[in-house]
């Protein structure tokens, strides 16, 4: 796969320089690999947020979802392409429509956005952290260490997102609490069954419709 035969070639670079045995260069290329996927996957994000006009709201939603998602967990795309794809349009059509909604969330006051934030609280606090083949975990003691990370970095992302509607209801803020709303709903969904089954089945059409 291209972005493996990237990450292989630069970390067979970096291991020259460096001296690295074949097992450092196995981990650094595992790590060149996260970082090439994951600046794939915002770069895809922002431009998409970028020519839908809702950069703010795109923003909004990768930082909640940056903050919780590194230690809870969650589904996957089987390829970083693909993961960069979904990414690419989910976040921002979801921003866009954060944006959309915003003038009609302020007529309804702040206790839908509180039940919604609420809602992502008790999902990613009863079944974070999830475990994949990219991110497996090894031991009780990690698990139950990523478990604690995980419920407060989303009860910050929560308190957040709250604050921001707090501090400007009738203008920008609200879009951006919506946003910020999102992207915890999203990360409680992609912890789900219903989450992985979703994520897995767009993998699959993807690979279909473009290949590996």
């Amino acid at each position: 796969m291209p972005r493996m035969m990237l990450a292989a070639r630069i970390a067979d670079l970096l291991g020259d320089r460096l001296g690295l045995d074949p097992d450092r260069r196995d981990v650094l290329a595992y790590g060149v690999e996260i970082l090439v996927s994951n600046l794939a996957s915002l770069g895809a994000a922002l431009a998409g947020a970028w020519l839908l006009g809702c950069l703010p709201e795109a923003a909004a939603f990768l930082l909640a979802v940056g903050l919780v998602r590194p230690w809870a967990g969650g589904a996957h795309c089987t390829s970083a392409a693909r993961c960069a794809l979904l990414t690419g349009v989910t976040v921002p059509l979801l921003a866009r429509l954060a944006g959309e909604l915003a003038p009609r969330a302020v007529l309804c006051g702040p206790w839908p956005l509180a039940a919604a934030c609420g809602a992502a609280l008790v999902v990613i606090w009863r079944l974070a952290p999830v475990a994949s083949a990219a991110r497996p975990f090894f031991g009780t003691g990690e698990r139950l260490r990523f478990r604690r990370l995980a419920r407060v970095a989303a009860a910050v992302a929560a308190v957040a997102v709250l604050t921001v509607w707090h501090l400007d209801p009738a203008g920008r803020g609200a879009s951006l609490a919506l946003a910020g709303a999102a992207g915890l709903l999203w990360e409680a969904l992609v912890l789900s069954r219903p989450g992985h089954r979703l994520v897995g089945r767009v993998d699959r059409l993807l690979e279909t419709l473009l290949g590996r």
